[in-house]
């Protein structure tokens, strides 16, 4: 169904920190997190933090465990690995919202309804939705909750200014 496929990473704050593609939409989330190098970035990331900590993103069933990439169990669980990966998922589908925000406000970036593949710029199209997601979320902040919406509500960590935003 989806002719193209992007991968993104959505910060507690609510901000889309990460995107990349398009890729075919017949290749796998496995393949496109291959080819986006996600795993340079997160280690280049580690070292500059170099805290002591590891730092992971929690992606749906199709992302492979890695070093920097975990998901929920598959399959029988243990009480506490099923209490892990419900807990993690309801995180994850708060973060899923992200997704939607893009195509709510930007509906012409509905690919199923409106767009041609080979007779528009898509995917041009999709990243400035997603950069002009990232400027509402954090003008919604500064005018309105100091959240901007549901997910840095959820999460409790605020979305910066607009001006850092766009100057960072």
């Amino acid at each position: 169904m989806h002719g193209l496929k992007f991968q993104s990473v959505v910060g507690p704050n609510g901000l889309i920190i990460e995107l990349y593609g398009p890729l075919p939409g017949a290749r796998g989330d496995a393949h496109m997190l291959y080819k986006s190098k996600f795993h340079e970035r997160m280690q280049t990331l580690s070292q500059i933090v170099a805290d002591g900590n590891d730092y992971y993103v929690y992606g749906d069933a199709a992302y492979p465990l890695t070093r920097y990439t975990m998901r929920g169990y598959k399959g029988a669980m243990r009480p506490d690995e099923r209490a892990f990966t419900v807990a993690m998922n309801t995180l994850r589908v708060s973060v899923e919202q992200a997704f939607g925000l893009v195509v709510r406000d930007w509906a012409f970036v509905d690919f199923e309804s409106n767009l041609k593949i080979w007779k528009q710029p898509i995917a041009k199209m999709y990243v400035v939705a997603a950069i002009l997601t990232n400027v509402k979320t954090c003008a919604m902040a500064e005018e309105h909750d100091e959240h901007g919406n549901a997910i840095s509500a959820r999460f409790g960590l605020n979305p910066p200014t607009i001006h850092d935003y766009l100057h960072s």
